[in-house]
């Protein structure tokens, strides 16, 4: 997903074509657009696959939109009480986790058949990305996007939301997803990393995942 209106601190410019804003982008592994499809001209948060749909967090109003992608049209619309940014679809327990932007407890808990927010768990301020790999939630953690800012992977606890394990990662992570096994032959997940907070120059990083070690980038 892209946004509408991105934000750029000042030295920065555009990367993105302007038609190519506010819309799904489907891109191939060198980097090349082959489909757009918008959905509604806003900004987006997390974006999440699971039993057959596509969930999109959109900012303003707060709300998941679940996407039929074979038939290219938003079947519905799933209020929320804020706006959220990670989000993930647990396929071992058919619920959503979406981590909002405001109010504590911030990792809302939401069933996709009935729309209902049916939990809420704790979560830190600066937690972004999430990904369910290996029966484990993981998330990113960053301290900001200034210059000199870090990242840590944290496992959440899916009872609480608490930190179960931190780990220290190389540059700041935001979005995770997690990788098909059956195509890709690892467990782990994909992440945006951005590598220079100055230009705002930022990479898809893959890494292998492993429960007593961590991260490994592959």
């Amino acid at each position: 997903m892209t946004n509408e209106r991105p934000g750029y601190r000042e030295g920065q410019t555009p990367k993105l074509a302007p038609n190519l804003r506010g819309k799904l982008l489907t891109v191939n592994r060198k980097g090349t657009v082959v489909d757009a499809m918008p959905l509604t001209e806003q900004d987006y948060g997390g974006i999440a696959y699971g039993g057959g749909y596509l969930y999109v967090a959109v900012q303003e109003p707060a709300e998941i939109l679940q996407v039929d992608l074979k038939a290219r049209k938003v079947l519905a619309h799933f209020a929320m009480s804020g706006p959220a940014g990670g989000l993930e679809y647990d396929r071992d327990r058919d619920l959503l986790y979406a981590m909002l932007y405001v109010g504590y407890p911030h990792l809302a808990v939401i069933d996709p058949k009935t729309h209902e927010t049916v939990g809420m768990l704790w979560s830190d301020e600066g937690e972004m990305g999430l990904a369910k790999v290996d029966g484990e939630l993981l998330c990113t953690w960053t301290s900001g996007w200034d210059p000199g800012s870090f990242s840590e992977l944290r496992v959440l606890s899916t009872a609480d939301g608490h930190v179960i394990r931190r780990l220290p990662l190389q540059g700041v992570h935001s979005s995770l997803s997690p990788l098909d096994a059956k195509v890709s032959g690892i467990k782990g997940f994909m992440s945006l990393v951005t590598t220079n907070s100055a230009t705002g120059a930022t990479v898809i990083q893959r890494y292998r995942y492993y429960h007593d070690v961590g991260p490994e980038t592959h």
